[in-house]
């Protein structure tokens, strides 16, 4: 999908046939010669889908909702965030209340960082890989549903705001943006990048003001600090034409079948070998519930992380075992 700036809208969506798409290479050979921030995040979210893979960071408890068929998105301007300063530097708190974003790290490969950003020492944590072909297919087929748990009313409410309301999904990589202020930084290396923004390996340097950029409507949930570029996240995207009326924190989007079958899981690498089989038994049984085979041959389905017994982030304490036995005996 595309992103435009039109209008005060942060987004717009429209296809590109295939023969109009760029590739990964195209792309980071025409970034690096950007020096517009709108030009620059056009190139790359006009990209879409172009990674291979894309890994989701997770519980196993959210896992289960994710295969039972819920996937939540969150609220562009939620204090549940990690970066709890991007609201703060890029783009409009006030599109951001009407935006909700799930996050994906692009590339084949664990990410020690990932683990430790997201589920530190946390022994039933789980990876989440999804093909990109799959996602592709996943992005032009999502549908936003209201949260059922609510009560009557709050979830009518929700309804009717979210059949409406959606303007726009998208799906893209994010950029990173140096802003530095030479006048307060008293290190050579900042003031030298200032004005850069970055994406996969690539930087380009901004001739325009880029703190007004980075503060208009368009930049929001698109752009975050370059201290992050080590994430490599891309982000799936659904904007409401207005605020929902009850501004709940998270909306929720169903998950296809045909997505959920494409998923590979890879366990915590602080997960001790004698629980892989538990974990793999309740994830069995809820592929199974869903009426996925989770032996199909088709894939590798279930893995041990690569980084069992590399990551020393602190010590896993023994009662998220017992939590871990209380799951399974729950799930059982």
């Amino acid at each position: 999908m595309v992103m435009d700036q039109m209008n005060g809208d942060a987004m717009s969506g429209k296809d590109k046939t295939k023969s109009e798409k760029l590739t990964r290479g195209e792309i980071k050979a025409k970034f690096a010669r950007q020096t517009n921030l709108m030009d620059a995040l056009n190139l790359v979210r006009d990209g879409g889908v172009i990674h291979g893979y894309y890994q989701h960071y997770t519980s196993l408890r959210r896992v289960l909702d994710k295969i039972a068929g819920d996937w939540w998105l969150t609220r562009s301007d939620s204090d549940r965030l990690n970066d709890q300063q991007e609201t703060v530097k890029f783009g409009k708190k006030s599109v951001a209340r009407r935006m909700y974003q799930t996050s994906f790290c692009h590339g084949a490969n664990e990410d020690a960082a990932m683990w430790g950003l997201y589920q530190r020492c946390n022994p039933l944590a789980i990876r989440i890989t999804i093909p990109g072909k799959t996602m592709e297919r996943w992005i032009n087929d999502v549908q936003v549903k209201p949260d059922m748990d609510r009560k009557e009313r709050q979830a009518h409410l929700d309804y009717i705001g979210i059949q409406s309301g959606v303007k726009v999904v998208a799906f893209g990589d994010l950029v990173y943006a140096s802003v530095t202020d030479p006048d307060v930084s008293h290190d050579r290396h900042d003031i030298h990048r200032s004005g850069q923004v970055h994406w996969d390996e690539a930087a380009c340097n901004i001739k325009e003001d880029l703190q007004k950029g980075i503060k208009c409507d368009w930049a929001t949930s698109l752009v975050k600090d370059s201290e992050w570029r080590n994430e490599r996240e891309s982000r799936l995207i659904v904007q409401f034409a207005e605020m929902l009326p009850t501004c709940p924190d998270a909306v929720k989007i169903t998950i296809p079948k045909y997505v959920i079958e494409d998923m590979r899981f890879t366990y915590s690498p602080w997960l001790k070998r004698d629980y892989e089989a538990k974990v793999e038994r309740v994830l069995a049984s809820a592929l199974s519930k869903v009426g996925i085979d989770p032996k199909s041959g088709r894939i590798q389905r279930f893995r041990r992380s690569t980084l069992c017994g590399a990551l020393n982030l602190g010590e896993v304490k023994f009662d998220g075992y017992e939590l871990a036995d209380w799951l399974f005996q729950s799930l059982s």
